[in-house]
């Protein structure tokens, strides 16, 4: 027997309830070096060696209790499809940052940044639960990325890639390519201003 808390993200001590486990899960550390808040193991589920398909679980069980938390390990923020050299060129210049990819998912950009929530504890639960922001109120684990097969309609992680796929969408090679800005010119009252 194994507690497990109820499906909804509820990560609280309170509402626990016993469970066996699914035919040939055994209980497992996710990771050797992960240690929960009270200093003890995080355990987690484990299928031969590996982590249980969605399918293979209980229809009630909270799915975070199995995760590496990779809902809390990045944000994605929606931007305008790219459609001119010089919106490509932001592109490029979010991948020079460490940390930073581009992907489209349904008709939709997004710039990715690989951060980890400040909140995240060391066993994978969330620090703030009870007091964490709406956003993470409303995530389900109905459609998010627990069995790690997620893929992109297009994935961007180095500059060239955005270079060669604006090269191909635009149909003028070279149009990407960064210039030098144009000098500024003074003013009546001695501002630059970029014409």
């Amino acid at each position: 027997m194994v507690e497990i808390k109820p499906d909804g993200g509820d990560r609280s001590p309170r509402k626990i309830r016993k469970a066996t486990y699914a035919r040939g899960i055994v209980p497992q550390p996710p990771h050797s070096d992960m240690k929960s808040a009270d200093g003890g193991t995080a355990w987690g589920l484990s299928l031969a060696g590996r982590k249980p398909r969605r399918e293979e679980l209980p229809p009630d069980v909270n799915l975070c209790q199995y995760c590496s938390a990779k809902c809390c390990r990045y944000l994605a923020i929606q931007i305008d499809e790219p459609t001119t050299g010089r919106q490509f060129d932001y592109l490029v210049w979010f991948l020079l940052h460490e940390g930073v990819a581009v992907f489209m998912e349904r008709k939709r950009w997004f710039v990715l940044f690989r951060t980890t929530c400040k909140e995240l504890l060391h066993d994978g639960r969330c620090g703030i639960y009870e007091e964490r922001p709406k956003i993470c109120r409303r995530y389900s684990t109905k459609r998010c990325e627990y069995e790690d097969d997620w893929v992109y309609e297009k994935l961007f992680e180095l500059p060239q890639q955005v270079l060669e796929y604006a090269e191909v969408m635009l149909a003028q090679p070279g149009v990407v390519k960064r210039t030098a800005r144009k000098p500024s010119q003074p003013n009546a009252s001695g501002n630059r201003l970029r014409s």
